[in-house]
């Protein structure tokens, strides 16, 4: 797969490889946090996870993100299953780790809910991001 040549931007879902136990990687999807500036062209990308598993309803770790089954009617995110943002799940994945630059892309609103989230568990000690 040919690779862009640009700064991966926050809010960015992507899919790649973080380390796993025992020096296995995990192929996820995360949505990027840093700002292009920080990590440039090469640097790991600062991101937090996005998971399946999510309580009916939502606990207080998840930002809840749109998503359709059908390819056709996919919102922005280009997400095909219910799933969210844990907002302490927080993780650094290289570059050269990511399999897919641009799945799809959180809105402004949504990673505003993200920060403020994260924000209020690090102010709690709830989280680690």
């Amino acid at each position: 797969m040919k690779r862009e040549e640009e700064a991966i931007e926050r809010g960015t879902i992507i899919n790649g490889w973080s380390g796993g136990q025992r020096g296995r990687g995990v192929d996820r999807y995360y949505v990027v946090i840093s700002d292009a500036a920080d990590h440039g062209l090469k640097g790991p990308l600062v991101c937090l996870g996005i998971s399946t598993q999510i309580a009916e309803p939502p606990g207080e770790e998840a930002v809840m993100l749109p998503y359709h089954p059908n390819p056709k009617m996919r919102p922005g995110t280009g997400l095909a299953r219910r799933c969210g943002v844990i907002v302490d799940w927080a993780v650094a994945v290289e570059q050269a780790d990511v399999n897919n630059r641009a799945v799809g892309r959180v809105s402004a609103k949504l990673m505003r809910e993200i920060f403020k989230k994260v924000a209020e568990r690090q102010e709690r000690g709830g989280g680690k991001a």
